[in-house]
């Protein structure tokens, strides 16, 4: 049987981050099964300054966007069209990536707030993020060539 010592510690009030650009290390995962049957990858996420937040990843048409999407933020999308297999072996070799993801806020059905990923960011697309909080907005496209650069 286990022992306990009593340490009168007080709750955690649990508050959702702000709103906005974070960046994140992956540290766990959990494969599992949603309400409608379909095979999702849950995922812990943690920012840089230690705050965890959480997303699932559903494996359906429909939703193949966001795991592109979160493929592509860390770095380890594949090429276009290519089909494989997103098993525990592959999962495991997400944990330490890392990655920006945009975060929203909704109101569970328990009417708490929680965080949403609301997308994870392009590192091409974007610039550094600044601190921990916050992406810079994307870098301005290339300039025209001057005429003289032009080959004809």
């Amino acid at each position: 049987m286990a022992q306990y010592t009593f340490t009168g510690q007080k709750a955690k009030v649990f508050e959702p981050l702000e709103p906005g650009d974070y960046k994140f290390v992956v540290v766990d995962f959990e494969f599992g099964t949603s309400q409608a049957g379909n095979e999702v990858l849950k995922l812990t996420l943690e920012t840089d300054a230690g705050k965890r937040f959480f997303d699932t990843l559903v494996f359906t048409d429909k939703a193949f966007w966001k795991i592109d999407t979160f493929l592509t933020a860390i770095g380890k999308a594949p090429k276009v069209g290519l089909t494989f297999v997103f098993d525990a072996q592959f999962a495991q070799s997400l944990i330490g990536c890392n990655g920006t993801a945009t975060l929203g806020i909704r109101t569970g059905n328990d009417s708490k707030k929680y965080n949403e990923v609301k997308c994870y960011r392009d590192p091409l697309e974007m610039s550094a993020a600044v601190g921990n909080k916050g992406a810079a907005p994307k870098e301005a496209p290339a300039p025209a060539p001057k005429e003289e650069e032009i080959p004809f």
